[in-house]
């Protein structure tokens, strides 16, 4: 088991520490215990007997940012490709306050599953302390993160709103253009059947004549008619 203990003070130290390109062979093997820190040797040593204390009262966690209105539901929703360092970066938060929050992943990724998660917190939190690195540095990243990504969504939801409103506006707006072009093209035809029934009504009345005169009549000026020809 001394080996878990010693697995998460390197990866502590090739994460947080920034060492000089000459000191960095000498600390590769240096386990957490060799810290000056006497309380996280404590820890790992404790926890390396299986004697751990009682964990300790954690601090009272600080109210956590209001959180983006949930999606739609019933839609199937796949999460968007995004670029969340410049997107975190432009809005004010730097890439070494993020560092923060990414290297502390790498850290509870490596972590023993099978060990308690208090102690698993108390000996990271003490081989931090004793490694010169804030955790309250590493929360206010984390908590900074979150409420910039809230914050991101919101405004995306607001400007999504007018957008939907002002196109929906303009949807009712050609709606209502097409209501009154299909009014207009239902009084071109209702008049075009009222012209040609008006039309055929003349025809007749004039066919009278042509019945009058008879049908040789009608076709022998239809044959020397210049007129009729043209």
């Amino acid at each position: 088991m001394s080996d878990k203990p010693r697995t998460i003070g390197r990866k502590l130290l090739s994460l947080f520490v920034v060492q000089e390109d000459e000191e960095e062979s000498k600390c590769r093997d240096i386990p957490p215990a060799a810290s000056a820190d006497p309380v996280a040797d404590d820890l790992i040593a404790r926890y390396v007997h299986g004697t751990a204390g009682a964990p300790t009262e954690p601090a009272a966690a600080p109210a956590a940012p209001q959180p983006a209105p949930p999606p739609v539901a019933g839609v199937p929703v796949s999460p968007a490709q995004l670029d969340f360092a410049s997107l975190l970066q432009r809005r004010g938060l730097g890439a070494e306050e993020q560092a923060h929050v990414d290297r502390a992943l790498a850290l509870l990724a490596n972590l023993p599953k099978e060990t308690p998660t208090e102690i698993q917190r108390q000996i990271v939190a003490a081989s931090l302390a004793a490694f010169g690195v804030s955790v309250d540095r590493i929360l206010e990243s984390a908590l900074l993160q979150q409420r910039l990504l809230d914050q991101h969504v919101l405004e995306g939801q607001r400007q999504t709103e007018a957008t939907v409103e002002e196109s929906n506006r303009r949807l009712r707006e050609l709606e209502q253009e097409a209501a009154r072009i299909r009014q207009t093209i239902q009084d071109l035809l209702a008049h075009q059947e009222s012209v040609a029934a008006a039309c055929r009504q003349q025809r007749q009345r004039v066919q009278e004549v042509l019945d009058f005169f008879g049908s040789e009549a009608v076709a022998r000026v239809s044959a020397s008619s210049a007129r009729l020809r043209d």
